[in-house]
């Protein structure tokens, strides 16, 4: 009998292993389908890590020599400290360098679906629960997408979650595995700072809770017995290294380059705060109450609260996102899936109603976690960015929408279960759908596709002195190092220079934001943005060439060249139309680069 119930014990263990392993590898391979061209472009906010994780590698620094992981500061304002650091094994692997830029998010929210599995497992012990979340989190629109991009905000959730899972699952002094992973998810996003000390403490306490079932009033009465006293000590290691590790983060503040952005913070903004007061007051009549009820103190509570209840926005989350605030993404479609909303109700109910106490805890946690969400967009001067900043909803988010799809896995008979597992798959193919024949094209909007077209233009044109015309040089010159792969040992010094004098150049190409001087030389080649002036005060016109980039979606020029000789050869059209994904840029032939991106005015 023993051995029928070890070999039954190991088959279990079998089937889990193959299905996550399984799981794993479809996930991964379906982040990595087509990830040269879909996102077509690399946007300003992400385009600076994976220069900073390739000069890291080749020299120990910043591309601008003054910065050095170790500081645990942000080699820029806009910037986090330590995301160019966790890229940097990419950077040392792989040659390619769109795959160096992007692999460390797609294996990074690759295994945030079985973080996530592994932190349902945690709260619940279900291991088919467990299952239903890897699923689930595995198609998130979000996280899918977040996968194929650079933005540090997928880094610090995926750290965050990885520690608080090991907290949770982990017995005494091996909680303490938890801090490492918690100092690293601290110093990627920078929003994501802001929640970082209850999210710990929630979740230090929510143990507590769960393990105990005494009156809050009588938890104190857990450390004054001494022979309980060494099992809290980890418990107190984790929250007073949070607690610690922000505040001492807090008194640095005003020292590094981040320090600049808390002039970002709604508290800072004083001239919002002043004018919205006399305004208010001027379109009120006059009374004793005035300055009771009007004043900087109501004026600033009233535009935290507007903040922080955008994030829960229905329409942002289920339907079309936050298209005006992210280019970058499917604008048709929202954080989650529309079915979701019915799920996330669901769960809830779920979780409320359960005959197990523990679920009701499970509850209360997870509504903590969707109630601190906000806080970084409410506090933001600039507003909710609910992608970024209130990015803790999404996992939350995806926890309660297990929980709901559990409820009818155990509640409804199987033929309709699968019907509405069906259902939901249609969904979620449509989103596929959006994302690799719609997405492609409209993700190109604005200049950062254009700014690639250049890059590759300078690569295809290693003998002609080319001088860029850009409205924002340093995110061009950038684009143009990390496209192209040109921050090498022999590089590093030069480009350091470059940033540390501010003029953009290197080789062959001089990118600058001054006004367009046309060349006496027709060797030298000049790629003009179009908001860029000429010298004598004029705006560049159209009829003094030939050849533009123009943009994908509605066929205006972005950048126009001068003295091309690359393309100006080829026959081009008057405008563009992409019906094909001729989006990995850097394979196409000479006369396809030109034919698909370029068009004769």
């Amino acid at each position: 009998m023993q051995k029928i119930l070890t070999s039954l014990i190991h088959h279990t263990h079998r089937r889990w292993f193959f299905f996550y392993l399984t799981g794993f590898i479809l996930i991964l391979t379906l982040r990595l389908f087509n990830i040269h061209s879909i996102p077509a472009v690399i946007s300003h906010d992400e385009i600076y890590y994976p220069a900073e994780a390739r000069a890291i590698a080749v020299s120990g620094h910043d591309p601008a020599g003054t910065w050095v992981p170790w500081s645990l500061t942000s080699a820029h304002p806009l910037y986090a400290e330590l995301p160019g650091l966790v890229m940097t094994p990419a950077a040392i692997l792989f040659s390619d360098p769109l795959l160096a830029a992007r692999i460390t998010h797609v294996l990074v929210g690759s295994l945030f679906c079985l973080v996530l599995s592994a932190f349902m497992y945690s709260l619940t012990e279900n291991k088919y629960l467990a299952a239903i979340t890897f699923g689930i989190s595995a198609v998130n629109p979000w996280l899918f997408q977040f996968s194929r991009m650079g933005f540090d905000a997928l880094l610090s959730l995926f750290f965050f979650f990885s520690g608080l899972t090991l907290y949770l699952r982990l017995p005494t002094y091996k909680k303490l595995w938890s801090l490492p992973f918690l100092f690293l998810g601290f110093f990627q996003y920078q929003g994501l700072k802001v929640i970082f000390v209850p999210l710990i403490l929630g979740t230090v306490f929510f143990e507590y809770w769960v393990k105990t079932s005494l009156p809050w009033q009588k938890y104190l009465s857990l450390f004054k017995k001494r022979n309980t006293l060494p099992k809290h000590i980890p418990a107190l290691i984790v929250a007073v290294f949070s607690v610690v590790l922000f505040g001492s983060y807090m008194v640095r503040l005003s020292n590094q380059a981040a320090g600049e952005r808390s002039t970002d913070l709604i508290f800072s903004d004083t001239a919002y705060t002043t004018t919205h007061t006399n305004t208010d007051r001027q379109q009120s009549l006059n009374s004793p109450l005035t300055k009771v009820f009007i004043n900087k103190g109501t004026v600033l509570f009233d535009r935290f609260i507007s903040q922080y209840f955008e994030s829960f926005s229905w329409h942002h989350l289920f339907i079309t996102g936050e298209p005006l605030r992210n280019p970058f993404s499917v604008w048709k479609h929202g954080i989650f899936y529309l079915p979701d909303v019915i799920l996330i109700f669901l769960g809830a109910v779920y979780l409320l109603k359960h005959s197990d106490k523990k679920y009701h805890k499970i509850g209360w946690y997870l509504l903590f976690l969707v109630l601190i969400a906000p806080l970084a967009g409410a506090v933001n001067a600039k507003g909710s960015w609910i992608m970024f900043r209130s990015s803790l909803l999404i996992p939350t988010g995806i926890l309660l929408i297990s929980f709901g799809a559990w409820f009818l896995y155990t509640q409804l008979p199987r033929l309709v279960f699968a019907l509405l597992v069906v259902l939901y798959s249609l969904f979620v193919a449509r989103f596929f759908f959006l994302y690799f024949y719609s997405y492609p094209i409209i993700g190109t909007q604005g200049e950062y596709f254009s700014e690639r077209i250049v890059a590759n233009y300078i690569e295809r044109n290693p003998d002609k002195k080319i001088i860029v015309y850009a409205s924002e040089p340093r995110f061009m010159f950038e684009t143009v190092l990390v496209f192209n792969n040109l921050i090498t040992k022999e590089t590093i010094a030069s480009i350091t220079t470059a940033y540390q004098e501010k003029k953009y150049s290197l080789d062959n190409f001089l990118i600058t934001n001054t006004c367009y001087q046309p060349q006496a030389d027709s060797s030298v080649v000049s790629i003009v943005n179009r908001a860029t002036p000429t010298c004598d005060g004029s705006k560049t016109e159209k009829a003094s060439t030939d050849t533009a980039i123009p943009s994908l979606i509605d066929s205006g020029a972005i950048y126009r060249l001068y003295n091309d000789s690359l393309c100006s050869g080829y026959p081009l059209g008057t405008f563009s139309h992409i019906s094909t994904n001729n989006f990995y840029v850097e394979k196409l032939t000479n006369t396809d680069f030109c034919s698909s991106f370029f068009t004769r005015e």
